[in-house]
């Protein structure tokens, strides 16, 4: 596994081994800092949830409490992934217990049983450890149990009865919603950071627990937020699906037109309408709506809702006749059956005699040069 940069630099390969050793020790001492219970597994479990979730390279920024740049992020990351990875198997745990990392790297021969125990290598995926973990790829994990896992109220006998809970509505925009990240919020003068995920539901509690000092002779109260959403000047959201207004013309409705609409992802689409529209029709674009706040790789959908302009002046007789034919299709039809049935051959009455019309015309053009001859 590769961290750090061109291998080829003369000083960097030198130092390599050191730097991997320092950095692997600190991440195992990161993982081991609460091992004081007779259940170490249990503790070593505990503190790779909370850097692993703190560290991910997917999570914005503002949550990283080590204030990390990105580069240094993965690369602690994939640190503490390799020390649990190692830490969670007895026999390689067993193995740096007693030699370290270079024995993990060597290799070594079992003293109890004289078997050969390879070296240890790691898969190189610090996201599938997370993943093993966790059961999910999400970087906002932590709020899925919050969601999932309705609050409970505190049951147990205490001396003090708790505060009854202090709600306060926190307004989120469409663009916070859509991207996630850290909202700031002060209350009674400290500033909260709270993780807001991508596709975060309506009416989602954010609970603060034993937050607010209301009365000393009670326990501390909840602080809970309750996200509202922010209305907006294109868009509204119905649970993951966006919902959008059209307004089109009559002649539009009818005649068709090429839709451009502006994503709350700065991206353009062009959506053609080539059938008739009529007053509250929608059409359903896939995949364009909110993100899903279980898997926010994927999405609902973008939904639009038309109205139909009518002209706002009358129409002259003139409009109105050709706007009556254009819409008369009994008349059009009718029309195409009469040019369907009638001969090809063209007659004409002339003189009480039946004539072709080529044959009338030979005689026009006779009449013609004796008139001229009498000129």
């Amino acid at each position: 596994m590769i961290l750090f940069g061109d291998s080829d630099d003369p000083l960097r390969s030198n130092l390599m081994p050191v730097i991997v050793f320092l950095l692997f020790v600190i991440a195992n001492l990161l993982l081991r800092e609460d091992d004081v219970d007779d259940d170490r597994a249990q503790a070593r479990s505990d503190n790779f949830r909370r850097l692993a979730i703190n560290l991910h390279p997917e999570r914005d920024r503002d949550a990283d409490l080590c204030n990390l740049d990105a580069e240094n992020r993965r690369a602690l990351f994939a640190l503490v992934a390799e020390a649990y990875d190692v830490l969670s198997k007895p026999a390689f745990k067993s193995v740096y217990d007693e030699l370290g990392v270079k024995g993990l790297r060597e290799g070594t021969t079992d003293s109890k049983t004289g078997k050969r125990v390879k070296p240890y290598v790691y898969h190189g995926e610090p996201l599938r450890t997370y993943r093993e973990f966790f059961g999910t790829d999400n970087p906002y994990v932590d709020l899925l149990d919050n969601l999932k896992v309705p609050h409970e109220e505190n049951t147990t006998v205490i001396p003090k009865r708790k505060a009854e809970p202090v709600i306060e509505m926190l307004e989120l925009t469409l663009n916070e919603l859509f991207f996630g990240g850290i909202k700031k919020k002060c209350y009674d003068g400290k500033m909260l950071s709270i993780a807001i995920m991508p596709g975060l539901p309506t009416d989602t509690r954010i609970v603060f627990p034993d937050f607010v000092d209301k009365d000393p002779s009670m326990e501390n109260a909840d602080l809970i937020f309750v996200t509202k959403d922010e209305v907006h000047e294109t868009f509204k959201r119905d649970g993951s699906d966006l919902i959008m207004r059209v307004r089109i013309t009559l002649k539009e409705a009818l005649c068709g037109k090429t839709l451009t609409i502006n994503t709350i992802d700065d991206r353009v689409l062009r959506i053609p309408i080539t059938s008739i529209v009529r007053p509250r029709d929608t059409m359903t674009i896939l995949g364009e709506g909110m993100p899903l706040v279980e898997d926010p790789r994927s999405r609902g959908h973008l939904v639009l809702v038309f109205e139909i302009e009518f002209p706002e002046t009358n129409l002259t007789p003139a409009s109105r006749g050709l706007i009556a034919r254009a819409l008369d299709l009994d008349h059009e039809a009718r029309r195409a059956e009469e040019r369907r049935q009638k001969p090809s051959l063209r007659r004409m009455v002339m003189a009480g005699k039946v004539y072709e019309r080529k044959e009338i015309c030979k005689q026009k053009m006779k009449y013609e040069e004796l008139e001229e001859c009498d000129k």
